[in-house]
């Protein structure tokens, strides 16, 4: 935890920084699912943490969150879990990876229905932590203009297009030098940045969302958030199955720092 701290005063410092994530993508299969109840622990950790800090010396309190790997009913599961109990021990948003848009893909054959319904109570901001399908080249990113929709965006609070330093596995919207996916060469302070399509195409994407009708979306969210359940119990069915661990951090000595 003493890791974890040091990230939350670094951070905290920082603006522009939106949240910060309790673990990544740590539950993969039936195996680790005994791993939420240690997640859970790190949440509740992490807020008395900066609970203590804010009212020491005014520091930020961040938004804490956990990034999924997929969408799974598994994955929802844990998702309900990590929500459940009083604020202080409960993560304020949650991140999946999707890739389902494929080619000429609609909300249907992506599976974006299905993912409507699966979270249709969630009670706290939900959102793609990665997507940007790579099955043709260069990417269009035609999910974007799916994924901000007002059906999708009663629900999903949009996502992050992954990713925009090209590496090893191809899916970059922009790198230091690469001649065959290039549209601009752009000068910088350091060195030459070569612009993608897939970067292009994608901002391109954005900029048509902003035709949406945001008022509609919001009233939509309004009346959805008041039906759902806040503070849902921590025991329930997840008592025997996921079980919190008694705190590892000296708090005497974080309140006498």
């Amino acid at each position: 935890m003493a890791s974890f701290f040091k990230t939350v005063d670094i951070m905290a410092g920082f603006p522009n920084t939106l949240g910060l994530l309790a673990g990544n993508t740590v539950i993969n299969n039936d195996s680790t699912m005994p791993a939420a109840g240690v997640l859970k622990t790190a949440v509740r950790d992490l807020k008395k943490y900066m609970k203590l800090r804010n009212e020491a010396n005014g520091q930020r309190v961040i938004p804490i969150g956990y990034s999924a790997a997929t969408s799974s009913a598994r994955d929802q599961e844990i998702l309900e879990y990590l929500t459940a109990g009083d604020n202080d021990m409960s993560i304020d948003f949650w991140t999946c990876s999707n890739f389902e848009w494929k080619k000429k893909s609609d909300t249907t054959g992506s599976g974006y229905d299905d993912l409507l319904h699966r979270f249709s109570n969630t009670t706290i901001p939900i959102f793609f932590s990665e997507y940007g399908n790579p099955s043709r080249q260069p990417r269009l990113f035609q999910e974007t203009t799916a994924l901000y929709s007002p059906a999708m965006s009663r629900i999903f609070s949009g996502g992050c297009a992954y990713e925009f330093w090209e590496s090893a596995n191809g899916y970059g919207l922009a790198k230091p030098d690469d001649e065959n996916k290039i549209f601009e060469r752009r000068e910088t302070d350091r060195g030459i940045l070569l612009v993608f399509n897939d970067f292009v195409n994608y901002k391109s994407k954005l900029a048509e969302v902003g035709d949406i009708a945001v008022e509609d979306v919001s009233e939509a969210t309004e009346r959805e958030g008041e039906q759902g359940e806040t503070g849902k119990k921590a025991s329930g069915p997840w008592q025997d199955k996921f079980r919190m661990l008694e705190s590892c951090v000296d708090w005497h000595e974080v309140e006498a720092s």
